[in-house]
């Protein structure tokens, strides 16, 4: 049998889906609206897509993190954050460093953009977690 507090977590869950499936839906209906004007920002049209997805995902799988429901109480220690964050930092300086002209070309952004947006949710993930872990230990 599932606790009360198991049922809130898949509330949640829930919830942040949807919203996060409406940031995607409004940002595939403006970014077919540019379309329709000629109105190109990154490299193809399935990258543009493609990258239309990353802030539905960064608002779900931060949110989950901070309200708790991404994962069990006490199942990603600071210790586990602090590696996914360093991870994250290594990752995004790395692709910074190999140069501005991987991230964008004649002022449209190129596929290499997609490990340093990788890089930064891990880096956003781990932060989010080690401050809603303090604010819980505040609490106590």
């Amino acid at each position: 049998m599932m606790n009360q507090y198991d049922e809130y977590q898949k509330y949640l869950n829930y919830k942040h889906g949807s919203h996060s499936f409406n940031i995607l839906m409004l940002s595939i209906l403006i970014n077919s609206s540019l379309a329709t004007f000629d109105i190109q920002w990154a490299e193809t049209r399935e990258l543009e897509y493609a990258l239309l997805v990353f802030p539905a995902l960064y608002y779900c799988l931060l949110m989950n993190i901070y309200k708790g429901s991404y994962y069990k109480k006490n199942n990603l220690s600071i210790l586990n954050s602090f590696f996914l964050g360093l991870w994250g930092v290594i990752f995004s300086l790395w692709i910074i460093f190999m140069g501005p002209d991987i991230l964008s070309s004649s002022g449209q952004v190129t596929s290499g953009v997609v490990p340093l947006l990788l890089g930064l949710m891990w880096v956003c993930g781990a932060s989010v977690h080690a401050i809603a872990s303090l604010i819980e230990n505040k609490k106590d």
